[in-house]
């Protein structure tokens, strides 16, 4: 269903063909013609199978029951090489090839948490808070603001962690709900671009995002290639600002602004735009295909190898990436991402309520090793019940042991 379909032809080589005159007992008389049969081309990975066990083990045994989901991906920010990725729940492949029973299919297919469906490729899910450092990054190149711009409170009211822009403001009139923000016990201030993302303040991020304008917002976006499909080895689902026939107006700017909105992204191609801010700026073309060989006599012969390359070069400016990367650091140090007990990692968390009732969330993590002669990107994302606080932090346990584990 992924691989070995995408790469059939490439795998599976060309059956021999001989045309020849028999004798009474069945010997060859005469050969006519003959054409040897071809041996199919071998497939090399990036993953590394050690590490790649060890994600799926750690969703399989971290979540469980029918209303839970969730995706990992590990990569080299700096080589564009998938180290490991998991859709979880899963299924064998082996009940198709050996057959099973209608009640066998029946328990797959009528799973409510879906093991069939490829989260890593095809799950187009709202970022939330993850997609805040891209919006810092747009709000900075576009002149709109700097690191020390702070949100205008003594013009702008904040009433239990809601804003309505005034009518007489900046942005008035306003003319739509209120933008809320979670309430937290101990904020970061002042309300500047360092707290806001530490502090993941949907607010600051609103406020940015209506500065920036929709103009610039969508261009600079779109030119780290969050508004279009990824390159990849396996089809993947496009990632998207908003609807083709939505227009902009300045409530969906501000709730794009926080992940939310119309915006959509597959797990692994919000791990590969993350990576810009670890491989200062520019993404690399996306691969987990190293290599096709084949075999000449006693050796192994490489038919084909992949050469890096850059996908999207300064999807972040430099300029950007050097002023959001500390605040990053910093999520980790003493902000909402201080429960992965990491040291030298930058990251953002995130979560994005989903469905008409808000009764289920998806809940982000995505962090990189900092200083290290052994690049990694971890992306945990997971779809729960909404509020569930026996999952609350399984997001960290999940990406700390995937960054802290050697190289295997």
């Amino acid at each position: 269903s992924g691989l070995e379909a995408s790469y059939e032809a490439e795998l599976r080589g060309k059956d021999g063909k001989m045309v020849y005159i028999s004798a009474p007992d069945g010997a060859v008389k005469k050969v006519i013609s003959r054409v040897e049969a071809q041996d199919g081309l071998d497939i090399e990975l990036s993953l590394l199978p050690k590490l790649q066990s060890r994600a799926e083990a750690l969703l399989k045994y971290t979540l469980y029951g029918d209303d839970t989901a969730g995706a990992v991906v590990v990569l080299n920010p700096k080589s564009g090489a998938v180290l490991a990725m998991v859709s979880y729940p899963s299924y064998d492949l082996n009940l198709f090839s050996r057959g099973m029973t209608s009640l066998q299919w029946e328990a797959l297919a009528s799973r409510q948490n879906a093991p069939m469906f490829n989260r890593l490729t095809q799950g187009r899910y709202p970022p939330g808070s993850i997609f805040k450092p891209f919006t810092a990054a747009v709000a900075l190149e576009s002149g709109a603001m700097t690191k020390e711009t702070a949100f205008p409170q003594s013009i702008e009211r904040i009433e239990d962690d809601k804003w309505i822009p005034s009518d007489s403001g900046e942005f008035g009139p306003w003319g739509y709900a209120a933008i809320t923000r979670v309430a937290l016990r101990n904020r970061h201030s002042p309300l500047n671009m360092h707290n806001g993302i530490i502090d993941s303040d949907n607010i600051y991020f609103a406020y940015a995002s209506l500065r920036t304008g929709e103009t610039l917002f969508s261009e600079l976006l779109q030119k780290a290639g969050l508004d279009e499909a990824m390159p990849f080895e396996l089809p993947i689902s496009p990632a998207q600002l908003k609807n083709s026939d939505t227009s902009w107006t300045k409530m969906l700017l501000a709730e794009s602004s926080f992940g939310q909105g119309e915006v959509l992204i597959t797990p692994l191609h919000a791990a590969y735009a993350f990576s810009a801010f670890a491989n200062n700026g520019s993404i690399m073309e996306p691969y987990f295909i190293k290599g096709f060989y084949y075999t000449k006599e006693n050796r192994y012969v490489p038919k084909e190898l992949h050469e890096e390359s850059i996908w999207k070069q300064d999807a972040v400016s430099k300029d950007a990436v050097r002023i959001i990367e500390p605040m990053l650091k910093d999520v980790i140090v003493s902000g909402t991402g201080q429960y992965l007990n990491l040291t030298n990692v930058a990251g953002k968390t995130g979560t994005a309520q989903i469905g008409s009732d808000r009764s289920r969330e998806i809940s982000w993590f995505v962090g990189y090793r900092l200083n290290t002669n052994d690049p990694r990107l971890v992306l945990v994302m997971l779809e729960l019940p909404a509020n569930s606080e026996e999952f609350s932090r399984v997001k960290f346990k999940i990406a700390a042991a995937l960054l802290k584990e050697e190289q295997l």
